[in-house]
């Protein structure tokens, strides 16, 4: 079997990359979304991956963030007639264009520190979030609404105001094991010779 291109890096947001966007509001987010856009990417707005020609989701983060990583929105019958591997969470945690922000000393912005190309397919990082997202399936499926289901160290529903659906969320401590498992089992494959 041919081995499957990898999308490693896309240009544009190298560190000292400056952003304007306001972090407090998903600016600097929706900013990216712009650039990537104004660079000839096809962007996509609906469920599923942001990036469409690559499969890839896109996330942005300040690097002093403490809240949880938002992944994406089901509706309450959604998440209960869908298992994880068929959601439009899972096909949004496979490869994930990763780009850390701060803020600039020298001017009123916000700075790209780090940007990389998650790679989220490895089946030990999929079983972490699926398990999660199984556990708060089951809760909601039957008749647990609470504003916050916890499902586990990889993920909770979180419930939207004014609608019948739930925010699927990873809470930093997860999020950053999963970020740093994506970048050690490559390295600990190709001594151990895994595929």
């Amino acid at each position: 079997m041919a081995n499957k291109s990898k999308v490693t890096k896309v240009k544009g947001f190298e560190p000292g990359t400056i952003l304007t966007g306001n972090t407090d509001t998903g600016g600097v987010g929706r900013q990216i979304e712009n650039m990537l856009e104004s660079n000839g990417h096809n962007l996509n707005a609906g469920p599923g991956p942001d990036l469409e020609d690559f499969k890839m989701e896109v996330k942005s983060r300040k690097k002093t963030a403490t809240s949880s990583v938002n992944i994406g929105s089901m509706t309450t019958a959604n998440i209960v007639d869908t298992p994880y591997e068929q959601s439009n969470i899972a096909t949004k945690l496979k490869d994930i264009l990763y780009v850390e922000h701060d803020q600039s000393f020298d001017v009123p912005s916000q700075v790209v520190t780090n940007s990389s190309v998650l790679d989220f397919n490895n089946p030990d990082i999929q079983e972490k979030i699926k398990s999660s997202y199984e556990e708060g399936r089951d809760k909601i499926a039957s008749g647990y609404h609470t504003k916050h289901v916890s499902c586990g160290d990889y993920g909770f529903f979180e419930k939207v105001e004014d609608w019948d659906g739930y925010k699927f969320r990873i809470p930093k401590k997860g999020w950053n094991k999963l970020v740093n498992e994506s970048k050690t089992l490559p390295q600990y494959n190709s001594l151990f010779g895994e595929d």
